[in-house]
């Protein structure tokens, strides 16, 4: 038996407990998503919403599974429901900048991202998701971005590989090499950074170390 199959057991067991709390369905919705079980995750998140239309687990998690199952349309509009409603759960506008990027409308995608760093100013993973969008059209804004997001949440890891090439995009090559071998050191199979981080190391003349 597998730990999510040991924690799909222990939720049952709490749900048959106390079946009115919302977020043990919402947690069982998540154990039954990453067992690939996705139209009982489902059901279970309507349970929890049916319970409390407020569980920002179940909320969230409703997105994304909308996404999935339904299209980036119905993610979108639940989304914008939700958040019309006053329901302001950081994830929502994460699945919502995802939801309209797949529709191909990149500034509603960034409009999503800032108008929810306005709310949760302290959400770093909104300030990467906005540092991966801008990498092409506007480089120095993505730099900032993932400079924030570094400074908010430092162990979100992919920052820190994004913010290796964003800096030596704009000049920095000591400070890309500094964010690479961090991402390295606690991602030491990702082939990619590895390579990108000895040709840095090569352009920087500090080859003995690539």
């Amino acid at each position: 038996m597998s730990r999510f199959d040991e924690a799909l057991v222990a939720t049952e067991r709490a749900i048959e407990l106390a079946p009115q709390r919302a977020m043990f369905h919402a947690n069982k919705a998540r154990i039954l998503t990453s067992l690939g079980r996705a139209d009982e995750a489902f059901s279970a998140l309507e349970s929890a919403l049916a319970l409390e239309e407020d569980q920002e687990i179940a909320l969230a998690e409703m997105a994304s599974a909308l996404q999935k199952r339904d299209g980036p349309t119905a993610a979108r509009l639940f989304c914008e429901e939700q958040i019309a409603k006053g329901r302001d759960v950081e994830p929502l506008y994460r699945v919502l900048a995802r939801a309209c990027l797949e529709m191909k409308d990149m500034p509603s995608a960034l409009d999503a991202l800032e108008r929810g760093a306005e709310r949760h100013p302290a959400s770093g993973q909104l300030q990467a998701q906005r540092a991966e969008l801008l990498q092409r059209s506007d480089p120095k804004a993505a730099l900032e971005a993932a400079e924030l997001a570094a400074r908010l949440e430092p162990d979100l890891m992919q920052v820190w590989n994004m913010l290796g090439m964003l800096r030596m995009r704009t000049g920095d090559m000591p400070g890309a090499i500094r964010a690479l071998e961090r991402f390295v050191q606690r991602k030491p199979d990702d082939r990619v950074a590895v390579v990108n981080l000895g040709r840095m190391l090569v352009r920087a003349k500090r080859q003995d170390e690539a």
